[in-house]
């Protein structure tokens, strides 16, 4: 999938930190049903910061590891959990009936 949210756009590469790859993640229990896939990045001794995605069907991209100082925070970013579609909530969001 190719980003097209505003960090992507033509002039603003110049302005995220480098790359960065999670090193833990997992997944966490919502309720008895679903659980959301989380991942860390950055420095483990950092400021913890929590990255929530933008809305419905938005989720969280690789490059959003980018926006923050990983030398300073402790990202923790989270997955699409709120609609029906998500990839990383199991099983898929639904509300009973």
């Amino acid at each position: 999938m190719t980003p097209t949210d505003a960090a992507r756009r033509a002039g603003n590469e110049a302005t995220l930190h480098p790359e960065i790859e999670p090193y833990a993640s997992g997944r966490i229990a919502l309720d008895a049903l679903h659980t959301m896939h989380w991942e860390t990045s950055g420095n483990p001794a950092g400021v913890p910061l929590v990255f929530l995605h933008g809305g419905p069907g938005g989720g969280c991209l690789p490059h959003h590891r980018r926006f923050y100082d990983p030398d300073f925070f402790r990202t923790v970013n989270d997955a699409d959990v709120d609609v029906p579609t998500a990839v990383a909530l199991s099983p898929p969001a639904v509300v009973p009936r």
